[in-house]
């Protein structure tokens, strides 16, 4: 027997918490650099609503950020618009 069982029967009707349920944190849409456009086909590292840096393969975009000292940057392809989005790879 649950505890709301057991104030069901206390109380004569069902228990209702006195905390609200949590609602999940709100998410920020993801935004599409404008910038990226010049960049298909490659694999960039964006910082700070920048790219700062480009490569042919994300290997060697790895080089130039521990050459160039830039940690926190995100990683990824600029796809063609007419492919599809993949999500979950790697």
């Amino acid at each position: 027997m649950s505890l709301k069982d057991i104030l069901h029967r206390l109380w004569g009707r069902a228990y209702v918490s006195p905390v609200p349920p949590r609602r999940p944190p709100r998410l920020e849409p993801i935004r599409y650099l404008k910038e990226l456009n010049g960049y298909v086909g490659l694999w960039v590292a964006v910082k700070d609503g920048k790219v700062r840096a480009s490569a042919q393969t994300s290997t060697r975009l790895a080089e130039i950020l521990f050459r160039k000292n830039i940690e926190g940057a995100t990683i990824q392809f600029v796809a063609p618009p007419s492919e599809r989005e993949k999500v979950g790879l790697g």
